[in-house]
């Protein structure tokens, strides 16, 4: 497991310091829905491991928003306290396609690239685009209430946006396996519609009109090569502007893997937003993953 050092742009061991401290002011203020009757269910360990995973959650905030750190540079940071400690991944937003913000021809090219068997790429674009405007009026090749009742449906588009992911699989000919290669690239939380070459998957970049997956990886390799204040002006990323940009991030999501000191294990991915609040961030997502032992 690496740490992080004040060499190489990483954060130093008296920001992680900071960072710690901060992780226990801010863990305590932290708004995250959870089901009130699950923690009568907790035993010590998943509550000191939910402990370490709000820290370490808020040192990540701490070190992307107040230490710029890049998220690149995230990825393996241990940050360790008393009960254990948390290893740390970072990625914006940026670098998935929004079911609300991206527009059709995004994705589209992303039910191409992950292999989409469902449906034609132009219908799923097109009742994604259904689901989610206002309008009860079905465009071509898309779905409104009529098409979903033709089909046995007791419901139809939302008509407004869509409040997560996992909505998508309502979406007229959605099935369980176009979900599963299409959910790990989308988001609602880039509304924007802009993709982040640097965080984004290959599958992501190649659904960009007139990018393959070549293109793309070679895309990603001069973009690491440049300096962070040149990387706006690579000619690739200028000839892929409308869809392409490597502004800075507001929203990113964070993995966090907490081991206490005894073995037990336990991760979470959090999506998180920075505020100009004393508490620095929000949580907009948290998911958490089955806990273990000695993982």
């Amino acid at each position: 497991m690496r740490r992080m050092t004040g060499e190489r742009g990483y954060i130093s061991v008296v920001v992680l310091m900071v960072a710690g401290l901060l992780a226990a002011l801010v863990a305590a203020t932290m708004q995250v829905s959870r089901p009130t009757a699950a923690y009568a269910r907790l035993n010590v360990d998943e509550l000191q491991a939910d402990a370490l995973l709000r820290g370490g959650v808020a040192a990540a905030a701490y070190s992307l928003f107040v230490g710029r750190l890049d998220p690149a540079q995230l990825a393996g940071t241990v940050v360790t306290f008393a009960t254990g400690a948390v290893r740390l991944s970072a990625r914006t937003e940026r670098g998935r396609i929004d079911l609300n913000g991206s527009p059709p021809v995004l994705l589209a090219g992303l039910y191409r690239a992950v292999n989409g068997r469902g449906m034609s790429a132009q219908q799923f674009a097109a009742r994604v685009a259904d689901w989610r405007d206002a309008n009860g009026q079905p465009g071509p090749n898309g779905a409104e209430r009529p098409q979903y009742r033709e089909a046995g449906l007791a419901y139809g588009p939302r008509n407004g946006p869509f409040q997560s992911v996992e909505e998508l699989m309502l979406v007229l000919g959605m099935t369980a396996e176009d979900y599963a290669r299409l959910s790990p690239h989308l988001t609602i939380f880039n509304p924007e519609g802009t993709i982040d070459p640097m965080s984004a998957s290959i599958p992501v970049l190649s659904s960009v009109p007139g990018m393959d997956a070549r293109q793309a990886q070679e895309l990603v390799a001069a973009l690491r090569a440049e300096a962070p204040e040149r990387r706006a002006q690579n000619r690739q990323l200028q000839r892929f502007s409308r869809f392409l940009s490597v502004e800075d991030a507001q929203v990113f999501r964070i993995t966090a893997e907490a081991r206490l000191l005894g073995g037990f294990t336990r991760t979470a991915e959090a999506v998180i937003v920075q505020t100009d609040t004393p508490q620095l961030f929000d949580v907009l997502a948290w998911v958490d993953e089955p806990a273990g032992e000695g993982r």
